[in-house]
């Protein structure tokens, strides 16, 4: 079947769910992104853990992931989303501890998330914008800093040895 990779789930309606990351965790757990659906969380052994990791998140597009990524220094777990929209959770508690809006993403969907050796997060989004956050600023949305407009849609990002970041 035509795009069947991309399916591997259904939800609560018997519908396909499209999966567009995944991670696994520094804890061996399965975090799924989901276009719709927000995150599933496995376990190890890759068994649905009932968590609800979008209480008192009522905006659907908080749950419409593009990528996900974990910061290396304390575990947090970085969720890029459509129209410009991050989550950032604990992982611990499976609680979203930011939820965040930022201008400088204009409305642009969240399509990579990378950090460099410095731990600076930065973003590519569809509209080809790339965003840094500075790890020595607090999480908030005015702490995000639009770097560079490439004018077409960040596919990849990545960060060599040397500290380059490729578009």
């Amino acid at each position: 079947q035509e795009n069947a990779y991309n399916y591997v789930f259904e939800n609560d309606s018997g519908e396909d769910i499209m999966i567009h990351s995944i991670l696994k965790t520094e804890d061996k757990e399965n975090w799924i992104g989901t276009w719709g659906n927000g995150i599933l969380v496995f376990d190890s052994s890759f068994i649905k853990m009932d968590v609800n990791l979008y209480e008192g998140i009522i905006e659907k597009e908080y749950k419409m992931i593009w990528a996900l990524y974990q910061q290396k220094t304390n575990g947090l777990i970085w969720s890029g989303c459509q129209y410009g929209r991050i989550v950032v959770f604990d992982p611990r508690t499976k609680e979203a501890i930011f939820i965040l809006k930022p201008p400088a993403m204009k409305g642009a969907s969240v399509r990579q998330i990378a950090a460099d050796k410095s731990g600076n997060i930065w973003f590519g989004t569809q509209n080809g914008m790339l965003v840094k956050w500075n790890k020595n600023e607090h999480i908030s949305n005015q702490n995000f800093e639009n770097i560079n407009d490439f004018h077409a849609a960040i596919f990849s990002l990545n960060i060599d040895s040397v500290g380059r970041i490729w578009v």
